[in-house]
């Protein structure tokens, strides 16, 4: 049954986490980042480093087109 595999997913594979740049919480799915809000967005390589630089964990997908339009 997929609902108790998207449940399964949910439980097992999201986690909830806060951004470190702006702290508005977000679901993360690092388990299928293909299907991860982040996976959206498209960064350029030095909007890569600049994050790689500045942060130790996720961003929310708002942060992330925020960065990838200050570093096209």
């Amino acid at each position: 049954c997929k609902c108790l595999h998207r449940e399964y997913l949910y439980l097992h594979c999201m986690k909830e986490k806060t951004c470190p740049k702006c702290g508005r919480k977000f679901i993360c799915n690092h388990e299928n980042i293909a299907e991860c809000q982040c996976a959206s967005v498209l960064l350029s390589t030095n909007a890569r480093k600049y994050i790689a630089d500045n942060y130790s964990d996720c961003l929310c997908a708002n942060c992330l087109k925020e960065i990838a339009d200050n570093y096209r």
